[in-house]
């Protein structure tokens, strides 16, 4: 099982590669690709921000008696 930290630092490391991969197609690509790729970019990040409201969640609102 993988820390939380590392999680999270994976995820921003995989984020900022593929920040710089956007920048990269940037100079040969069409508009379209580059659209498509900043979705990406911008549910990669969702997905981050909703992962770390999960576990916020999860760990500091449950009660003493039902943590395992």
């Amino acid at each position: 099982m993988m820390n939380f930290y590392k999680r999270i630092s994976l995820f921003f490391g995989v984020y900022m590669i593929l920040v710089f991969v956007v920048y990269f197609l940037a100079e040969f690509t069409p508009p379209i690709v580059l659209n498509v790729f900043w979705c990406l970019l911008v549910f990669s990040l969702l997905m981050m921000a909703a992962y770390l409201i999960y576990h916020y969640l999860n760990k500091y609102t449950r009660k003493r008696g039902d943590r395992q």
